[in-house]
């Protein structure tokens, strides 16, 4: 009996060690790959507009992976944007990730349900990124919008502490979606 439970024990140990162990690296192979497809932007007033994006997912180290994102139109010309995407054990939870733009920029992202959240402000406007691994390709999108033409507003039923629940809502601009497609 006692070697059926220490036989058990550390079937228990190994397993706990083995999940410890992959939590403590996040494996993204799946994600890894060329990818290009059609970038769509559309506009509150209807107006929808289009072009190219390829975006490569490479690992480049432990912990560490490339991701590159080019944008082709006769409109916008090629813009190139290059980043670094760093994992490591001292993030506040093992699903944390840090963006690099490589110029001083960091934004944290985030791993949920094989989707990367981001979200983030610059020169007075909000922007949201989605970037999820669905079953033959990736979905990515950014929701950008300004909360200087949000609506400020408040509940009109007080909370126990007698303070009104105050909301302030960003409007939103534009939207930029695409499915991209691994080469």
């Amino acid at each position: 009996m006692i070697f059926f439970n220490l036989k058990s024990l550390f079937i228990f140990l190994a397993c706990l060690i083995s999940h410890l162990a992959a939590s403590q690296n996040p494996n993204l192979s799946d994600w890894t790959g060329h990818y290009a497809g059609k970038l769509f932007l559309e506009f509150p007033d209807g107006r929808l507009d289009s072009l190219q994006i390829q975006f490569e997912f490479d690992s480049i180290g432990n912990n560490l992976w490339s991701q590159k994102f080019t944008f082709l139109s006769e409109k916008y010309g090629k813009i190139e944007k290059d980043y670094q995407l760093v994992w490591n054990d001292s993030l506040p939870t093992e699903n944390h990730f840090v963006l690099d733009e490589k110029d001083g920029i960091l934004i944290d992202e985030v791993l949920m349900n094989n989707t990367f959240y981001g979200q983030y402000s610059v020169l007075g406007n909000d922007f949201s990124t989605v970037l999820r691994k669905e079953k033959d390709h990736l979905y990515y999108e950014i929701v950008c919008s300004s909360p200087e033409a949000g609506i400020k507003s408040q509940s009109s039923e007080l909370a126990e502490d007698g303070e009104a629940f105050k909301v302030h809502s960003s409007l939103v601009y534009t939207v930029q979606y695409a499915k991209l497609y691994k080469l």
